[in-house]
């Protein structure tokens, strides 16, 4: 029976058999819950994920269901790139062989320049006595003496030719007295002389190198800045270090592409400042 006075505290009434219970002296826990408490917070987790879980991922795969990568030990990367370095291997060993079989045909010293003549023609760019050697399966000095030979019978033939020796190797180039003819043929590739002024910076930098602008200005009393980036872009000189003086003023020298335009095998081959221009003045002012 509900009491007044438990109506009056909002206390609801209590079961009978608990207060009879509860009168004997039996504690009220004793009472065994209605499900166990695992069971009730899984049904409390199942209710949230029911009220927050998107639709779309109802249909989502269990994660036994899910599929499983292949282990990483199926895939065996060494083993299968052996196949295509073994080819390569076996190809450069066959190139190797056929340019080791290549001079036997070329014993007779007649077709060892004739080879010679057309490697050179081919390449365009200095070629090194060595790498030539490599080619023929020659030494370097035996194919120095083909060169000198060939140089030789090129000079006494008068051809337009000529077989020049550059600080990077042989080259095989055309003679100073047909490049009037060349020009003309070419006029369309022909490319602007140098100014007095940048044949003049260029012969004090290859005789004094390395030296700073202000060495340059002072020898040519004028400012030498622009003719010195215009050598720089064309590749006939280079910035070579700092001198170690106050501000470490950059050094310029000459370059290989130097040495090559002018047919020079190295720096002391250079003719006298005076040969140097009268060979290439042009008209025009600095």
């Amino acid at each position: 029976m509900e009491s007044a006075e438990d109506r009056r505290d909002g206390i609801p009434p209590m079961d009978e058999s608990r207060q009879t219970s509860q009168e004997q002296g039996e504690p009220a826990i004793a009472e065994a819950p209605a499900a166990p408490p695992a069971e009730a917070g899984e049904a409390v987790e199942e209710r949230a994920d029911s009220e927050h879980q998107p639709d779309e991922f109802e249909d989502f795969p269990e994660p036994d269901e899910m599929a499983v990568p292949a282990p990483v030990e199926s895939v065996d990367l060494p083993e299968a790139a052996d196949p295509a370095l073994e080819d390569d291997e076996a190809g450069e060993s066959a190139l190797i062989e056929d340019l080791g079989e290549a001079p036997e045909a070329l014993q007779d010293s007649r077709k060892i320049k004739a080879a010679l003549e057309a490697m050179l023609f081919a390449s365009g760019d200095p070629i090194t006595a060595r790498r030539l050697g490599n080619a023929l399966n020659l030494s370097s000095d035996q194919v120095r003496e083909h060169l000198a030979e060939m140089t030789k019978e090129f000079e006494d033939s008068g051809r337009g030719l000529l077989i020049a020796e550059t600080a990077e190797g042989y080259q095989l180039s055309t003679r100073g007295e047909y490049a009037d003819w060349i020009l003309r043929l070419l006029r369309h590739k022909r490319r602007s002389p140098l100014s007095p002024a940048a044949l003049e910076t260029l012969a004090i930098i290859a005789y004094k190198q390395p030296i700073i602008r202000a060495d340059v200005d002072a020898i040519r009393g004028v400012e030498s800045g622009g003719v010195i980036r215009t050598l720089v872009d064309l590749g006939l000189i280079e910035i070579a270090g700092r001198k170690e003086v106050l501000g470490r003023p950059q050094l310029y020298a000459t370059t290989d592409a130097f040495l090559r335009a002018f047919g020079l095998k190295k720096i002391e081959d250079l003719p006298s400042i005076q040969q140097l221009r009268e060979k290439y003045r042009v008209g025009g002012g600095s």
